[in-house]
Parts: C-alpha cells; sequence; structure tokens
C-alpha cells in the first residue's frame, strides 16, 4: 500500500500524455498544421488536460486501494481498473456532450462526443497496458501471499476482513448511484424536447389564430406646422404633432377561452369583447398657437398588436359621429400596429369635452394586455377561466378568482403614470407600462415533471441504501448488476410519468407509473430476498418516498421547508434502522482459509 501515490500518479500522468498524442494526431489529420502550430497546440491540450483530469487522480487514491484488497489475481485487478477507467469515460463524455454542445446537436457534434469517448478509452486502457509490469512488481500484493497469511502464527490482520467487505460494496454502491444518475440527464433532456415541441405546436396554431394582444388607446394624434428663425436669420416652415390622451376612460372586456387540439397537445385560445367609453380635453402646447394645427388632419388612433384577431370593423362614436377605424397608424412613437381614422375639428372644440364609446371584437391566445393612456381610467376584466395570472407592470387593485372563473380590476389617475394627457414627447410611454392577464393551462405536466425529476436522487439513494441495509442485515449479497436493474426500474418511472401526462392528468399519471414502478421493484425484491416482509419493507418506503415527492409537487412557497423536515426525518429512519448493524464483522480467526 505504501506505493499508492507512485501508482496512481503514473496511471494518470501516462492517460493523459496518451490522450495529448491521440487529441493531436486528430487535429493533425483534420486540419494539418505546421510544425510548430502542433507543438503550441500539444503543450495547450496537455496544460488542460492535466487540470480537468485531477478528478481521476484523486478517483485513482481511492479505488485501487480497495481493488487491490480483493482477494483476486492481479489480471482480474487490472480488468477492475480498466472497468473505472472506462466508466470515467462516459462520465467526461457526457458531461461535456451537456454543457458545451448545441442543444440540437448535428452529426458532427455527435462524431465530437463518440469520438472523444474512444479517445478517453483507449487512453486509459494503453496506460493500464503500459503500466501493468509496475502495478504487478510494485502496487499489486500477490494473491498466493494473501492465502498464506492466514497460516502465520503471528495473528496477522487478513488482506479482506468483514468490514473491508462492507467498505468496498459501500463504494460500489456509491459510484452505482452516481452512474444511475446519468441517464437522468437524458430524461431532463426529453423532458426539455417535449416542452419544445408543445411550444412549437402552440406557436403554429397562435401563428393562424392570433397572437397575444395588447390594446392600447384610443388617442388623437394631433399635426401642426408653424414658422420657425433659423440661426442664420431666415425663417422656415417647420412641423410637428403631439398626442392627446383621454381625460377618462373606462374598458370593460370578458374574455371567452375554447381549446384547439392539435396532435396530443391543447391550445388555449380565447376570444373577448372590448367595450370602451370616455372623454377627450382638446388642449394644445403653450408654444403653439390654434392657427398652427392641422385641424383637419387630426386622427384618432388605436393600438391593437395582432391585425388577425380583428374579427369585425371597430366603430368609434366619436363627437356624436360614427367612424370607422382603418389599419395603419401616422406615428409609431406609441405603438407599431394599430388602426386609425381622420376625426376633423375645429379651434372652437378647445375646451370642450368630446366623449366616445367603442367595441372591439377580438381574438388572440394566452394573455391580453392594455396600456393606461388616459388621465384617469378603470380597466375591468372578467371571464369564466379558473385559472389566470394578472401580469404585466401593474396587479389589479381587486380582484375574484373561484371555481366560477375570474373578475379584476385596475385603476389608474394622473398622479400615478409617468405622463399627462398632453404628450409631447411619447418617450416616457413604453410596452413596459402594459398590463393585463395570461390565461394559464393548470397542470404544466412538463413542468412538473421536470420538477419531479430533481428528487431522482433521492429516490435512488434510499432505494439503494435499503438494498444495502437488507444485504448486510439477512446476509445475502445484491449483485451490482441487480443495483443497475432497481435503478432503470425508478428511472423508467419518469419516462412513463411523462408519456402518460401528455394523453392525461398529471395527478392520475403519476398514480400509474408510480404504482408500476412499485410493483416491479417489489416482486424484484421478494424473487430475490424470498421474504414477504423484506418486500413489504420495500413497498413502504418506495410508496412514502413517492407520495412525498408528490406532496411537495403541490407545495409551492413551503416546498423547501416541508422538504427539509422530510428529509430529516427519513435521514432519522436510516440511522435508527441501521443502528444493530455490525460494521466490524469479526475477523477471520488465524490459521483458518478466508472464504472466496
Amino acid at each position: 500500500m505504501t506505493n499508492i501515490i507512485p501508482s496512481s500518479f503514473r496511471l494518470w500522468l501516462t492517460t493523459v500524455l496518451l490522450f495529448d498524442v491521440v487529441a493531436n494526431i486528430y487535429f493533425l489529420i483534420e486540419s494539418g498544421f505546421a510544425i510548430a502550430d502542433i507543438f503550441f497546440r500539444a503543450v495547450i491540450i496537455l496544460i488542460v488536460s492535466l487540470l480537468l483530469s485531477i478528478p481521476v487522480f484523486l478517483i485513482y487514491l481511492v479505488v485501487l486501494p480497495a481493488i487491490n484488497r480483493l482477494e483476486r489475481s492481479s489480471r482480474t485487478k487490472t480488468y477492475c481498473i480498466a472497468f473505472i477507467n472506462v466508466i470515467i469515460a462516459i462520465l467526461y463524455t457526457l458531461f461535456f456532450a451537456t454543457k458545451f454542445l448545441r442543444y440540437e446537436p448535428n452529426p458532427y457534434d455527435i462524431l465530437m462526443c463518440i469520438g472523444l469517448f474512444i479517445g478517453l478509452s483507449f487512453a486509459g486502457l494503453t496506460a493500464l497496458v503500459i503500466q501493468y509490469p509496475f502495478l504487478q512488481n510494485n502496487f499489486f500484493t500477490p494473491y498466493s501471499n494473501q492465502s498464506s497469511m492466514y497460516s502465520s502464527n503471528d495473528n496477522p490482520t487478513p488482506a479482506l476482513t468483514g468490514n473491508n467487505k462492507i467498505l468496498y460494496k459501500a463504494i460500489v454502491t456509491g459510484i452505482l448511484i452516481m452512474v444511475m444518475l446519468i441517464p437522468m440527464i437524458f430524461v431532463s433532456n426529453l423532458v426539455s424536447e417535449r416542452a419544445t415541441r408543445r411550444a412549437t405546436v402552440e406557436k403554429d396554431v397562435s401563428s393562424k389564430w392570433a397572437a397575444p394582444q395588447t390594446v392600447s388607446g384610443p388617442y388623437l394624434y394631433v399635426p401642426y406646422k408653424k414658422t420657425v428663425i433659423g440661426s442664420d436669420g431666415k425663417p422656415f416652415s417647420s412641423s410637428g404633432y403631439f398626442f392627446i390622451l383621454p381625460e377618462q376612460l373606462s374598458i370593460t372586456g370578458n374574455i371567452d377561452t375554447e381549446e384547439r387540439k392539435r396532435s396530443i397537445y391543447k391550445v388555449l385560445l380565447y376570444k373577448t369583447q372590448v367595450s370602451g367609453t370616455g372623454s377627450f380635453q382638446l388642449q394644445i402646447p403653450k408654444d403653439i398657437s390654434t392657427n398652427q394645427v392641422q385641424w383637419n388632419e387630426i386622427k384618432l388612433c388605436m393600438g391593437i398588436s395582432d391585425f388577425k384577431g380583428i374579427e369585425q370593423k371597430i366603430d368609434v362614436n366619436f363627437n356624436k359621429a360614427t367612424y370607422s377605424l382603418l389599419p395603419g397608424l401616422p406615428s409609431s412613437d406609441i405603438d407599431s400596429n394599430g388602426l386609425s381614422i381622420n376625426i376633423p375639428l375645429t379651434a372652437t372644440d378647445m375646451g370642450t369635452s368630446l366623449a366616445f364609446n367603442t367595441n372591439v371584437a377580438l381574438r388572440g391566445s394566452g394573455q391580453l394586455h392594455f396600456m393606461p393612456l388616459a388621465g384617469n381610467s378603470q380597466f375591468n376584466l372578467q371571464s369564466k377561466w379558473i385559472s389566470p395570472s394578472f401580469d404585466g407592470h401593474t396587479i389589479p387593485t381587486s380582484r375574484k378568482v373561484n371555481k366560477n372563473g375570474f373578475s379584476a380590476s385596475w385603476s389608474f389617475n394622473k398622479a400615478n403614470l409617468p405622463f399627462s394627457t398632453l404628450v409631447t414627447n411619447a418617450k416616457n410611454i413604453n410596452t413596459s407600462l402594459a398590463f393585463g392577464v395570461s390565461l394559464l393551462q393548470p397542470g404544466n405536466e412538463y413542468a412538473q415533471t421536470e420538477r419531479c425529476s430533481k428528487y431522482a436522487i433521492l429516490l435512488i439513494s434510499l432505494s439503494f441504501a435499503l438494498f444495502f441495509i437488507m444485504e448486510i442485515m439477512q446476509k445475502k449479497p445484491v449483485h451490482p448488476v441487480q443495483y443497475v436493474l432497481v435503478g432503470i426500474a425508478l428511472i423508467i418511472f419518469y419516462t412513463l410519468l411523462l408519456s402518460i401526462s401528455e394523453i392525461a392528468s398529471f395527478d392520475l399519471a403519476y398514480f400509474i407509473a408510480a404504482s408500476a414502478t412499485i410493483l416491479l421493484i417489489t416482486v424484484y425484491v421478494h424473487s430475490h430476498f424470498q421474504q414477504a416482509k423484506t418486500a413489504a419493507y420495500f413497498t413502504l418506503l418506495l410508496s412514502l418516498l413517492y407520495g412525498f415527492i408528490f406532496i411537495l409537487l403541490r407545495l409551492e412557497d413551503t416546498a423547501l421547508l416541508v422538504g427539509s423536515i422530510g428529509l430529516f426525518i427519513i435521514l432519522a429512519m436510516v440511522m435508527y434502522s441501521s443502528r444493530r448493524i455490525n460494521w466490524y464483522q469479526p475477523v477471520i480467526p488465524s490459521g483458518t482459509a478466508p472464504t472466496v
């Protein structure tokens, strides 16, 4: 054991040097560098490889002594180290694949990952072959010496005592837990892929129906022309415009939702009837006279983000006359999309109250927002949809959500807005002031499955820990392959949950997937230990774990608190159940041959 550091260092350094050679051969074949470039690249790759492979050196320091204590031949121990090297190559390949490759890798990216795995495996296995004579002569304990140790009368400690076996099995179990977390990366990617697929379908359907809508207005666009004296003393004509917002505005909207099915997905759409009433107080800036205003070119404007959602023509009753709005805006300072109509006014309308009212039939998807473009305004929305999210710049002053739907109200006044009803600089008006409601689809199965997958380490670790404890208490060993099979069953739970939740409710999918997984593992445990009591322990543990995770998924604000308390209780139960285990089993007496 005194040669553990030199042996680990030689294996590690030889592997890094061989990988450096393989990497440089690859770059030479791919692009053909000059000799100076090859040398420079070799040094860079060597430095980076040394730094990134430090965990490998540490793994050797931990694993090699455990392998050396095996009562096996040097060849078998070498095979064990080779297996560890392949596992390390897989872990490094998966790490770089998930961290540095694009979400949708092209064939070149996949080939790079395969090449990285082959290069790492080749370097690790070749280094083991090169260093095998050194390991055999300076590190591995000869198998024959291990047997003869028990014939000594000096009462020596055997090469592999009971507690060493337990320690070795615990190390293997820990490695298996980490290995079983690798497939969870692919499960998470699968969840993300399906969520992206759903978002693509929703976007496609919404693009043909109507996008989320933002409504602003109505407001007046007032152009003017005036004569200005230039810096050279000569007069010239200057034109400009300003906006007049309503003094009073009241908006009422009723949202009717409907779901459209595309493949296995349901897309939430809506129709709304928006009614608006209010009045304008006609005014002009102090530096502009009434005769400079272009009274015949004043326009009444309304912003609507997606024209496809307009179900019928929009009529506005303004100052006792009816006007039909037409597409297009005279200015994009406030809105980029909208409708407008010419509203002829005269100087005699100054200081008078100009009343208006309008009704807008609108389609949209997902979201309905408004802009508070008025001195004093009131907005009221209601719907039978039971899962709203009130978002945007301002939350409702009052709201009500129950099984019959929701209703919400917003109110604004001149004191809490960054602009007045006479707007000469529209930079103070931007889309960040928008507010409204988003219609959520309850029980997003992808988000809940993603949250559920974060507890995979808990399920796998506790299940393997229970296997380990039962194995020690009943003295019936469990093969690592059996651990892997149980781990795969626990991972398939998430694919079952994802696939079933796409066609049924998440709660039902969770119950079916958890029940199937618990039943499968229970039958498998019973077939190995041949005891109904042991199988019942596993059934109870898994049922409690799946129930505990389901409760955490239902919690929001208190999930961390409940989860921490639950983990503390679980740890206490594990400590209590393992209190009678004799971790230091009796040493084999002197003169007794060990059992292999």
